[in-house]
Parts: structure tokens; sequence; C-alpha cells
């Protein structure tokens, strides 16, 4: 396997066996992906309440603020953990697609 294959299995493997299976679709909407990464619209009171159960399992979450629910180093810069990258801001609040790499966040 090449690393690109390595990295399209573990990008389906976060939608179809974590995010779908924990949101449904539903309430999961992918709003777009690319080589290394997933943007959602999830339906939810506090997604970062919902992600806490499982987070040490599937993100990295070291560069939260201090006082955030989600913070823990456990996993910093470990390989195969998603990362949010919009860890310091909070979560998007607005999403434009137009079409593939069109797109304002």
């Amino acid at each position: 396997m090449v690393i690109l294959d390595i990295a399209k299995t573990a990008v389906y493997d976060m939608h179809y066996k974590y995010i779908l299976m924990k949101f449904s679709p539903k309430r999961a909407k992918l709003l777009f992906t690319d080589t290394d990464s997933l943007t959602y619209f999830i339906e939810s009171g506090d997604i970062y309440e919902e992600l806490l159960p499982e987070a040490e399992l599937h993100f990295d979450c070291s560069e939260y603020p201090d006082s955030h629910v989600l913070l823990n180093t456990i996993n910093k810069k470990r390989l195969g953990k998603w990362k949010d990258k919009n860890s310091k801001t909070g979560p998007i609040q607005q999403f434009v697609g137009i079409r593939a790499k069109m797109y304002s966040i």
C-alpha cells in the first residue's frame, strides 16, 4: 500500500465507522473532504460533550484552550489521530461550498 491509500483508508474509517455510527447520517452531513481532512455539519446541543467519551481513541486534543472540556495531551502529535483545525476558535459557524476546492469557512 502506498501512503495515499493508507490515508484514504483512515479517512473512510473515520467517516463510516465513527462519525456515521455515532451521529447517524441524519445528524452528520459531510460538507467536504480532502486528502487528510473531513468537515461536517453535525446537529448537536454540545458537540464537544458528545465527543468526550471517545476523544482519546480518535483525536489529538492537545491544542484546545486550557479550560476546554476536550483538552488532553495524551495523543499530542500522534500519527493516526484526528485534530480539530479550529480548536482555538471554536466550531465553524458558517460554510459556503461552491464546488471542489472552492469553499469558505
